[in-house]
């Protein structure tokens, strides 16, 4: 017996199914019908009376949920072609099993699958037993991959496997091989079964000639011969041997004895292809090497147990009893078939013999079809028999497929987009663009596989959208592995997608190659691995000479300008000059590839040039060309542009070799002698400079012409930029705006003079705040237009902006606010000094909010309301993070103002840390926050993220939802904390997906921080749903901290609660029972308070609000707390009647439970509160009339929004 520790995370499976047996004889059954029809019963016991022949895709025979409970009996017959290639789980003859099955010989399987996949069972266990089964052909399972059973056994289950011959190939794509079962846990006894196959493993797991790994309980081991011709796998924290893989860890118990493995058999180390010494190996898991001649002796199974279940005879290996010689051990594998051929094709049917023979090929009409080493060549339309053979011996047959093709003709002309059905049709063809291709208009989905070929004969795809954040492979092919795609340009293409979002395909597949290629003017967004050419370059494709200048975003991870992730491949000769960009937190954010997603292939980046304009969100160790992560590759001769701009700041260069790259001055990346003496780029075959342009801009292939259309890289947003006079040396460094070919930009003044000024001297070139003298002449906008110099600007069609404004004011000027307009130019001076002085109502009014860039500065300005409103905001906002009507604040000031009626939205899987501030530090009094926000991360009604937010006397009214940490007031704090201080929330806060939710914040999200809530009353309800984990909700805070230690040091007194709010959340309330406070902290218990207690005056007086300055009790039918002097009216609280006007004809109604809305008359939003001001429904219609259910009976204010129009009416349910 022995122990073995390693660490795996595999979650444990249990499983209980009800048991049930039959009086009845056993069901006889001689065809594939009667054995597809054990599915209707489960439980029962049958039995083979006839060999028989399956046909088409298999349906395995009960599953994890619904096991096969019974006895089935082959009686020593056969099941040939046993088929199944849908990649799923729980996958063999039978899926699952409990019960017995013994005695069958299954042939010549093909099987491809997931997770659990055997011949004869994906999965035994709950005391279920194979005995005396016999196995030939192919299985291929993802993890769990077994000749006879993917698994053996489950947590507290035990399993037989014993008396079994396999002479299969066992494939694990990623995890688990083994040659008779691929897993086994709980108390399992796998002994004398012999395998004669081959195992592979292809990723991170264990890979044996018996059982590749052992996972918890006892699995016993024993008189089990391991004959294979080949094991191959890795040797490093996963093994390889000829009996056991691997054993766990310390409550993996192997008891391993008397096991045998062939002095014949090879273990190949797979990452380096060496052959393992087995000499020093465990004999508990490689068993004892024995000469081939001894495992063909009767003696040595005799000696080992075998009994009459066995065929024992000296000069073979065995096989069951009532086998004969030669047996059906051989089989033919080739890739998946197409259904439909055309002239043209050709299929490379990687044909593999299972016993490692040799394969003949031959035709019998070689005027349709060739045939030469696998290879199919289909020449004309006809049709063609294609036949496999293997050559048999004395121990097993040889094997005979065959292969019937009818190849048809097909015009492989593409001149339109009509035309893009053939890529689909054909997905073998050898194609070619006859004319550039338009999409505009054009509902476009990616071409799911091509294998095939595209000369794009220098054409151009324009305009090709599509828009899926949920889909992986968007591109023009979602993946690719056929032999090459040449000669394409793509322009002005717009793809949202997933995972490997790119112009020409998702991902390769193949040994393919992809050159000549122009990604132009195009935006391409997904969440991981995006780039402007390939997703995902893999399967030993090649890139070579193409370019790009596209805009690259990711929302989450890995962007990169030529490819997304680069697993095994080469890239050369390549530039890339767009730009690339990460709006969902820093990442690997490169000119080249993102990162090296694989140590175990070849790849190779060589004499390529990254020439962004600029790289932003990089993560902490960002590299210019490709980011390692340790890995290894071939990087050579590698060159970065001297003016981008990683992160604002100009790129540093390292060694040409390095990851970094080198960087290149800006006068040699426009030199066609660089490129020739140092990348060794063919300037006859391939590259060119457009006439009159070297020096100016970079190269481009040698088939463009001009014009070329343009952009104008690191343009201000169009807000302008906000300089701030303070001793007339600010200055905005236009030099950093880049064109998309490389080109430096010119900048002429169009206005505004007084204003701002241009200076051209090479040491301080820049917009100065002030006039030509450097003087303040009074703060205003200056404009400015980019073009390019008078020798190029020709070549050049501009599209986008080209325009900019710089915005002039003088530090912490104070500006007066009176009207809509007055307050949208905040954004002109995020640091100016704000009072208002009358209402300002934006309905209506359409603009981005302050400082939501990101490139912006934040808002650091004040503004005091006076005790006016803002009211009617309306922002949506669908990329990027820290969102709001200040997107970022830092050390703001805002006091005396109602913000009334906005509604911020960005999206439930959008943009994260939304509010009416995105993120930052402010100091907020005697304010008032009622409204509406949506957000994928981190949203709150105030703010996002608190990261120094300091509030007293604000109150809260309005509906927060998001996916997760979601807050009344703050989604998530910072290490900035919060301080809140006389502050009510009542509000409706939900996370819908998962996390933390609070009626003040969601999350302490940070550890170092502090966090003050003294004298604050919670009314509102919290609720967290959803299919993600935790859930939890909390009156005040959802939690400190994700983990196990508390982030924040939190100061928590006198705080009051409503005991008839509801929290709703599957996992309850996670604050203050769990990380209550770091240490130095306060926390005392909250105060409950019903609904009646919290709408008298004295429950507040009793905490010490102010009731003479500050706050008095609300006197319609919004009863709690509202500030003096800060008016919020009744009908922004929910609670009015109808507005009444010339043209409207609304009308609402309540009885029995429901409220009825008519007299619509355009779509509309319906959203009901109840007295407290807390929503309690919402509905969108476009109907003249809606219905809508009341929780219960009592007051309820009816709001319908109609294109930004508000009306609301009061109505009592009975």
């Amino acid at each position: 017996m022995i122990k073995h520790l390693h660490l795996k995370g595999f979650v444990a499976l249990a499983a209980a199914f009800a048991m049930s047996t039959s009086a009845f004889a056993a069901t006889q059954i001689n065809d594939a019908a009667g054995l597809a029809a054990m599915a209707y019963d489960l439980a029962g016991d049958y039995e083979l009376t006839a060999d028989i022949q399956l046909s088409g895709e298999w349906a395995p025979i009960g599953n994890n949920d619904a096991p096969f409970t019974g006895t089935f009996n082959g009686n020593g017959h056969s099941i040939s072609g046993l088929t199944y290639t849908t990649n799923g789980n729980w996958v063999g003859l039978f899926g699952a099993s409990t019960g017995t099955i013994k005695n069958v010989r299954i042939v010549g399987a093909n099987i491809y699958g997931n997770e659990h996949v055997g011949i004869a069972v994906g999965r035994v266990y709950g005391g279920g037993v194979v005995d005396n089964v016999f196995t030939s052909g192919y299985v291929c399972g993802r993890d769990h991959a077994g000749g006879i059973a993917g698994d053996a056994g489950d947590t507290d289950q035990t399993a037989t496997v014993t008396n079994c011959l396999s002479m299969a190939d066992v494939i694990g794509r990623e995890y688990q091989a083994g040659g008779i079962v691929g897993w086994s846990k709980g108390t399992v006894t796998i002994s004398n079964n012999v395998f004669l196959g081959e195992a592979y493993v292809g990723g991170y797991g264990g890979c044996a000639g018996i059982v590749a790994f052992v996972e918890d309980g006892t699995t016993t081991v024993t008189c089990n011969v391991n004959a294979a011709r080949r094991l191959t796998g890795i040797h490093e924290g996963r093994n390889t041997y000829g009996i056991v893989g691997n054993v766990y860890n310390e409550n993996s118990i192997l008891q391993s004895a008397d096991n045998l493995t062939s002095d014949a058999t090879v273990i190949i180390n797979r990452n380096d292809g060496s052959v393992v010494d087995q000499a020093a190996m465990s004999v508990d898991y490689n068993g004892s090497i024995t000469p081939v001649a001894e495992l063909k002796t009767a003696a040595t199974y005799q000696d080992l147990g075998f009994g009459a279940e066995w065929n024992l005879s000296t000069g073979n290996y065995p096989v069951l009893a009532g086998m004969t010689l030669p047996v059906d051990g051989d089989f033919i594998h080739t890739d998946a078939i197409p259904e439909e051929v055309y002239t043209g094709n050709t299929i490379n049917l990687n044909a593999i013999s299972t016993l490692g023979r040799e394969i003949t090929y031959a035709t019998n009409n070689p005027s349709v079809a060739t045939v030469a080493n696998g290879v199919v060549s289909f020449l004309k339309a006809g049709e063609a028999t294609i036949t496999l053979a293997t050559t048999g011996d004395s121990f097993s047959k040889g094997y005979t497929l065959t292969l019937k093709f009818a190849p048809k003709d097909m015009d492989t002309n593409i001149a339109s987009a009509a035309d893009f059905v053939k890529f689909t049709e054909n997905p073998l063809g050898n194609f070619k663009l006859v004319a550039d291709i338009d999409m505009s208009g054009v509902d476009f989905t990616p071409i799911a596989r091509f294998e095939g070929s595209l000369d794009g004969q220098n054409h151009y795809i324009r305009n090709l959208t599509y828009n899926d954040k949920e889909r992986d492979n968007v591109a023009l092919f979602a993946e690719f592995g056929g032999t090459f795609i040449k000669n394409l340009g793509f322009e002005n293409l717009n793809l949202v997608g997933n995972a490997n979002v790119a112009a020409v395909a998702g991902k390769t597949t193949s040994a393919s190659v992809i050159s000549n290629i122009v990604v132009a003017n195009s935006y391409i967004e997904g969440r991981d691995h995006v780039a402007s050419l390939l997703g995902n370059l893999d399967g030993n494709a090649t890139v070579s000479n193409c370019l790009s200048n596209a805009q690259i975003v990711t929302r989450s991870y890995q962007a990169g300008g030529i490819a997304g992730v680069q697993n095994y491949g080469t890239i050369e000769k390549c530039i890339f000059a767009g730009t690339v960009a990460s709006i969902g937190g820093a990442t690997n954010v490169t000119g080249i590839t993102s990162l090296l997603d694989s140590d175990g292939n070849p790849s190779v980046i060589k004499n390529c040039l990254a020439a962004a304009a600029s790289y932003k969100g990089c993560s902490a160790n960002n590299n210019v060309i490709i980011c390692l992560a340790e890995r290894h590759m071939t990087l050579e001769n590698n060159y970065i542009a001297e003016y981008s701009l990683l992160d604002g700041v100009r790129v540093t260069g390292s060694t040409a070799d390095s990851s970094n790259g080198a960087a290149a001055l800006t006068s040699d990346i426009r030199s066609k002698a660089w490129y020739e003496s140092t990348l060794g780029f063919d300037f006859t075959n391939d590259w060119k400079f457009l006439e009159g342009s070297e020096g100016y801009m970079l190269p481009v292939l040698k088939w463009m012409n001009a014009p070329l259309t343009t952009t104008i890289f690191n343009m201000p947003s169009e807000d302008g930029v906000n300089l701030v006079y303070i001793e007339g040396n600010e200055f905005y460094d236009y030099t950093q705006l880049k064109g998309s070919w490389g080109q430096d930009i010119t900048v002429t003044q169009l206005s505004g003079e007084q204003y701002a000024a241009i200076v051209t001297e090479d040491a301080s070139e820049g917009i100065y705040a002030g006039d030509e003298n450097g003087e303040y002449q009074g703060a205003g906008t200056a404009s400015f237009k980019v073009g390019f110099a008078p020798a190029v600007s020709s070549l050049f069609n501009i599209t986008g902006r080209d325009t900019f404004d710089v915005n002039v004011s003088y530090k912490g000027e104070k500006k007066t606010i009176s009207t809509a307009e007055d307050f949208v130019n905040i954004r002109k001076n995020p640091s100016g000094n704000y009072i208002l002085a009358a209402d300002i109502d934006l309905a209506g009014v359409e603009f981005n909010g302050f400082c939501n860039g990101a490139d912006d500065n934040p808002f650091s300005g004040s503004i005091d309301g006076q005790g006016h409103s803002v009211k009617n905001i309306r922002l949506t906002f669908t990329s990027g993070n820290d969102k709001g009507l200040f997107g970022k604040t830092s050390g703001a000031t805002i006091k005396n103002i109602a913000f009334v009626n906005y509604y911020i939205d960005g999206g439930l899987s959008g943009v994260k840390h939304v509010g009416l501030i995105g993120g930052g530090s402010a100091t907020i009094e005697n304010t008032a926050f009622v409204g509406k926000v949506i957000g994928d991360d981190h949203v709150g009604l105030v703010a996002g993220d608190s990261d120094g937010i300091e509030m007293k006397d604000c109150y809260a009214v309005g509906t927060v939802e998001g996916g997760s940490q979601v807050g009344g007031f703050f989604g998530c704090t910072l290490e900035g904390g919060c301080t809140l201080e006389n502050c009510l929330s009542n509000i409706n806060a939900s996370a819908l997906y998962r996390g933390w939710t609070g009626g003040f914040i969601g999350l302490l999200d940070k550890a170092n921080s502090t966090v003050t809530i003294k004298n604050c009353v919670s009314i509102g309800d919290c609720k967290t749903t959803g299919t993600g984990s935790p859930k939890h909700a909390s009156p005040f805070i959802g939690g400190n901290g994700a983990g196990d230690t508390a982030n924040a040091i939190i100061y928590f007194s006198g705080n009051i609660y409503n005991n008839t709010a509801v929290m709703d959340a599957q996992d309850g309330a996670d604050w203050p029972g769990r990380n209550v406070t770091a240490e130095g902290g306060d926390v005392q218990e909250a105060t409950a308070a019903n609904p009646n207690t919290l709408t008298t005056q004295s429950t507040y007086t009793g905490i010490g609000w102010d009731f003479d300055k500050v706050w008095a009790m609300g006197q319609g039918d919004y009863k709690y707390p509202v500030l003096k002097g800060v008016a919020v009216s009744d009908a922004t609280l929910g609670i009015e009647d109808v507005v009444a006007t010339a043209e409207s004809s609304l009308r609402v109604a309540g009885g029995n439970g429901e409220i009825l809305v008519a007299g619509i008359s355009e779509a509309s939003v319906i959203t009901v509160y109840n007295a407290a001001g807390v929503q309690v429904a919402t509905v969108a219609t476009d109907a003249p009339e809606a219905v809508v259910a009341a929780p219960a009976a009592g007051l309820y204010i009816v709001a319908v929004a109609t294109d930004g129009a508000v009306s609301t009416a009061k109505v009592v349910v009975k």
